[in-house]
């Protein structure tokens, strides 16, 4: 039994699905091409690609390369492929034989894979949000691998539940009831959990502002930080919950270090220059400058107010 998953569109925009799901098969366009296996490398099919389609670029060539090579050449029998339909629904199946090319057949199903549908009629929400998240690439052809995503799909495509997905450094019993998991961090329990759990601890799938200052808050009514702080990285990375010393004779233990924020800090840190058009730069004044200098740093540049800074921090605009 193959133990990979793969999307794989019917056409650009879902033309050969009926065809798909009528025939058993997984199918692609690109009807321009002839037989893939005849390239025994991705060189080759790259090279081919050129030939065929001599006004494409390097990257879109590229692109193609690796998309048509998973098709013909990676995807194996046993092998899960997820189907998008329309207004939400996907058909699941399974591969049972490999990349072939049908000469005869008419364009549209001339690059194929067999497939055993299992399922056709598959709401995108009965996968949890993390999976949903991964399913929305534009690529014709791709690989679903991120947290588990093959197991999970077989078990949907068998209509069981999506089981979900936990890293394997979470700890902590999500069913448990929020109070319990404080009572194991008091007794110096290792409690880790991944931050879309902690946000839904107190109802939220997000973070926002709201969510944050809410949970900051509640965390440190208890005593409680995250390390790191859960006001960073991804969503779905892991954070420890660690109990503050009580007063200055506790022995720290797991507790807070050097490197935890103080919990006035915590907040999500954006750097201005990452979000700039290339070639712009952050227009900045002192807080010591005068006026008139002010005002003629906005004329040259073109604004209406520019950030104060003191000692690198905004003190106003």
């Amino acid at each position: 039994m193959g133990q990979a998953a793969w999307m794989v569109r019917a056409g650009r925009n879902g033309e050969f699905v009926d065809q798909a799901l009528t025939d058993g098969l997984a199918i692609v366009g690109w009807t321009d091409l002839p037989d893939l296996r005849t390239c025994g490398t991705r060189q080759e099919l790259r090279s081919l690609l050129h030939s065929v389609f001599p006004d494409r670029t390097n990257y879109v060539i590229g692109n193609w390369t690796g998309q048509l090579w998973r098709f013909s050449h990676v995807i194996a029998p046993g092998d899960l492929v997820v189907l998008p339909k329309s207004q939400g629904y996907y058909a699941i199946g399974e591969v049972s034989g490999p990349y072939s090319y049908r000469q005869g057949a008419r364009p549209s199903g001339q690059h194929v894979i067999p497939v055993a549908w299992q399922r056709t009629d598959v709401s995108r929400d009965e996968f949890a949000a993390d999976l949903r998240n991964t399913l929305g690439s534009l690529l014709t052809v791709y690989g679903i691998t991120r947290h588990g995503a093959p197991e999970r799909i077989r078990a949907v495509a068998a209509g069981e539940p999506d089981p979900g997905w936990r890293p394997a450094a979470a700890t902590a019993d999500v069913d448990d009831a929020p109070e319990s998991l404080w009572a194991k961090v008091a007794s110096g329990d290792r409690v880790s959990l991944t931050i879309r759990e902690l946000l839904g601890f107190w109802g939220y799938s997000r973070r926002t502002s709201v969510s944050e200052e809410v949970i900051t808050s509640e965390l440190d009514e208890r005593g409680i930080v995250t390390k790191p702080p859960f006001t960073r990285g991804r969503i779905d990375s892991v954070v420890e919950l660690i109990a503050v010393p009580p007063d200055p004779g506790a022995p720290e233990d797991r507790t807070v270090t050097a490197d935890q924020d103080d919990p006035d800090d915590h907040h999500l840190t954006v750097r201005i220059r990452t979000v700039l058009p290339p070639g712009r730069t952050v227009e900045t004044i002192s807080s010591t400058a005068s006026l008139v200098a002010a005002t003629t740093a906005m004329l040259g540049a073109g604004l209406n107010q520019l950030p104060v800074l003191d000692g690198g921090h905004v003190r106003g605009w």
